[in-house]
């Protein structure tokens, strides 16, 4: 081992100075004191909330401190990562202990009991591993299985997968694609447990990995952590027209003002309540989910005088609405799959539209439900059969079937939207 000095140990590793707030330096290494601002701003905003006991809190503000001195030691990024999933596992085990304070209950063989004893995850390991020895003695067959209420029964062997497939389970956790990061962070803490060689992280694996654990552990405790992107707080939606057609044949959208005096009136439009940084608002139809984010069609189609005209006697406002884990109903038949349809307008539909199969899927963007069921160019994906969660997609099958089974896995208030669609630029020529 190399002896440094204090000086020596004070210096800033040129390494961690090409990371800047503006991506990767290409010609350098920039200013050390820039540079240690920077990620100590990267990651202070990863708070955790209050009700996250301070064990957990403590591990994790511990890691938030050592990223900080990663400027001067490099592989301080690359113990960050790989202690993060040790962070998550002591969260999961103080949040399922405290969701069973009064005791775990469980059933084997047909044959019920309860763990009383949770003063920690250990003795409560312990009393499991007694119980069950105990219950196989008088003659009870099969798994050991956590009773979860009005969620049924699940497998459970108190390891750190089973404690996150069990906050799901429960719903302390949500989002479909979501379960790739959590299956992500479960291999990330197996490899910290059982490493298979050397590895060196970067700044930026180190912030995100404690970005994405902050926010897990958040929602153990219910609440969601500001600027985060796992659970994102409702998505703010505003009152948009859409225009297309015209003299030009172009497509705009604009936020909604009946005063505008540039608008072009030889244009057809509707008004929607959308979200404005939503990329595919223009493919805009109400029959079928084609969009992003949650639209809903308001007034239109029309002129802009008459747009303007209900926009005067009608006062639409701004709302926010949540956007995982939504519904979406997908319907494969002779001629193709159909792109995903709403609960709501899936339940008006009648006659020879419901014929073929149906999925009933839950998922956090319409493309991913259009996806499971089309398949990667157009060949359905054997490993996306069945129901439950799919282990190549990011949905959940909730049913699938002809009709008249599907629509007993869901309850929607029928709606028969008009048929309002905005035409692409290929048919407006």
């Amino acid at each position: 081992m190399n002896i440094l000095g204090l000086q020596q140990l004070q210096q800033p590793d040129d390494r961690a100075l090409v990371f800047t707030p503006w991506g990767l330096s290409l010609s350098g290494p920039v200013d050390a004191e820039q540079i240690a601002r920077y990620q100590q701003e990267a990651v202070a905003s990863a708070e955790l909330a209050s009700a996250v006991p301070n064990s957990t809190r403590q591990s994790f503000d511990r890691l938030r401190g050592l990223h900080t001195y990663g400027v001067m030691f490099y592989d301080a990024y690359t113990i960050v990562s790989q202690q993060a999933p040790i962070v998550l596992d002591l969260a999961l085990r103080e949040r399922f202990l405290a969701f069973y304070a009064a005791g775990v209950p469980f059933v084997q063989g047909g044959r019920k009991g309860v763990i009383t004893d949770v003063s920690s995850f250990e003795a409560f390991r312990d009393s499991l591993m007694d119980e069950t020895r105990r219950l196989r003695k008088e003659g009870a067959k099969g798994r050991w299985m956590l009773a979860c209420g009005p969620q049924g029964e699940m497998s459970f062997s108190a390891g750190f997968n089973d404690l996150l497939r069990w906050a799901r389970h429960v719903g302390l956790l949500h989002g479909q694609r979501n379960r790739a990061v959590e299956r992500a962070l479960g291999k990330l803490r197996n490899l910290a447990a059982h490493p298979s060689g050397y590895q060196i992280d970067s700044p930026v694996q180190s912030a995100r990995i404690l970005w994405d654990v902050a926010e897990i552990i958040n929602r153990l405790w219910g609440a969601t952590t500001s600027g985060g992107r796992l659970y994102p707080h409702p998505i703010r939606r505003e009152v948009i027209a859409i225009g297309w057609g015209g003299h030009d044949g172009s497509l705009v959208q604009f936020l909604a003002d009946p005063d505008r005096d540039d608008v072009d009136g030889s244009k057809t439009y509707i008004l929607v309540l959308g979200v404005w940084q939503d990329p595919t608002l223009t493919s805009f139809d109400a029959a079928f989910e084609r969009t992003t984010y949650p639209v809903r069609l308001l007034f239109g189609p029309a002129r802009w005088r008459a747009v303007a005209t209900w926009l005067h006697a009608n006062t639409p406002g701004t709302d926010e609405v949540p956007y995982l884990d939504r519904l979406f109903l997908v319907r494969r038949h002779d001629h193709g799959v159909d792109l995903p349809r709403s609960a709501e307008v899936a339940a008006g539909i009648s006659g020879r539209e419901r014929a073929g199969e149906w999925h009933l899927i839950q998922a956090d963007h319409a493309g991913d439900a259009y996806l499971h069921v089309r398949g990667p160019g157009g060949t359905p994906n054997s490993t996306c059969e069945g129901t439950g969660p799919c282990n190549s997609c990011h949905v959940n099958v909730i049913a699938q079937g002809p009709w008249e089974s599907v629509a007993k896995a869901f309850d929607a208030e029928p709606a028969s939207p008009p048929p309002v669609r905005v035409p692409s630029l290929y048919e407006l020529g």
